[in-house]
């Protein structure tokens, strides 16, 4: 026993002596260098993937905005053909949207390029200073955007309308055929559209085909047949509106009992395009019958019938003009009509019972 009691003592005197402590924190401050090392390694490896995404993304934002600004000033074709561009903006609105979009955007990426180089190349850069007078430039972008903006948002503050009225020939079938005459947009299978509205033929015509032409049919006042073209347009003021109105030059054709009538207009790219549409009244009288082509599809705009049948389910149709509204001739499904349905409400109180009926529509 004595032994033992003589070796633990020994052995505390070891644990506790200063060499012995000593080497414990050797052992910890190398555990301690290791975990550092391995999380200042794995903190670099972020830094530098993070480095790579800001410096990849701004060069590829700034090769962007250099394409669509050289592409915009008609130094070549990305995006939007230059005539185009054009006929949306005056030449002063274009330039002032350079400059200002080369500041407004290309400043803050060019900002977080320095930043990605500084972190991958560890290149010694005084941001600061650099990000200081930026700042300034990217403010000034701003509000040279803001102010371009509201120039050409004015340019669309008033609306116009021209109306042209024409009698069509008395026809002696009382049927007629109606079909739209289809644009190059609709021929071709690469479109070359912008806007949703215009299309370009090719690079050096000096005419777009603009598709915004809608038809709706009413019933005649009298007993002519006539179409009433509405040519919409808007402008900076409202004699502006209707000079850009009156250019518009829409044509169609009645050849004995078929009426054409083209899906579009054209517009020259020398004028300028705000917003310029077609709408086509074609009045019936009480009796007339019409056939609705089913190349009219899309043109149809909400056409009022007494079956409050759809305008696409209308097409390939025969609709007849009566005192009430079209009417169709030869739809072998029963058509969409409107229904009614009476709500009724209970209502009792001291003097008795009230019942009360009222007719609600649904479709």
């Amino acid at each position: 026993m004595e032994s033992l009691r003589k070796k633990g003592e020994v052995f505390a005197s070891k644990m506790t002596s200063d060499e012995t402590r000593a080497r414990v924190r050797t052992s910890t401050q190398r555990a301690g260098n290791f975990i550092g090392d391995v999380l200042r390694a794995f903190g670099k490896f972020i830094a530098a993937i993070f480095g790579l995404a800001i410096t990849a993304g701004s060069i590829a934002v700034l090769v962007g905005l250099t394409i669509a600004i050289f592409s915009g000033i008609g130094v070549f074709k990305f995006a939007v053909p230059h005539a185009v561009t054009n006929m949306v903006l005056t030449d002063s609105q274009l330039y002032w949207l350079v400059a200002g979009g080369i500041l407004a955007i290309g400043i803050p990426f060019t900002l977080l390029l320095l930043n990605g180089l500084k972190i991958l190349f560890k290149v010694k850069l005084n941001l600061r200073m650099i990000g200081a007078v930026m700042g300034g430039l990217w403010l000034v972008g701003i509000v040279i955007c803001i102010i371009t903006g509201m120039g050409i948002a004015s340019e669309y503050k008033r609306s116009a309308t021209v109306k042209e009225i024409s009698t069509l020939i008395p026809m002696a079938s009382e049927r007629i055929y109606i079909r739209a005459l289809q644009g190059a947009y609709d021929e071709q299978d690469s479109h070359n559209d912008f806007f949703d509205d215009l299309f370009l033929l090719d690079d050096e015509a000096d005419s777009v085909q603009n598709r915004m032409v809608r038809l709706d049919i009413e019933q005649s006042e009298n007993d002519s047949m006539y179409l009433v073209a509405i040519h919409y347009s808007r402008g900076k003021s409202y004699e502006h509106a209707k000079e850009l109105a009156a250019e518009i030059n829409y044509s169609y054709s009645v050849t004995d009992s078929v009426m054409v009538l083209p899906n579009y207009f054209h517009l020259s790219t020398a004028s300028k395009y705000r917003g310029q549409n077609v709408k086509l009244i074609l009045k019936l009288p009480t009796g007339k019958a019409m056939i609705l082509d089913k190349s009219l599809g899309g043109m149809l705009d909400d056409v009022d019938n007494i079956s409050d049948t759809y305008d696409w389910d209308m097409l390939g149709h025969e609709w007849k003009m009566t005192s009430e509204g079209l009417e169709c001739q030869n739809c072998s499904d029963e058509p969409k009509r409107r229904t009614f349905r009476k709500e009724t409400t209970v209502n009792i109180d001291s003097t008795g019972v009230h019942i009360h009926s009222e007719p609600s529509s649904n479709y």
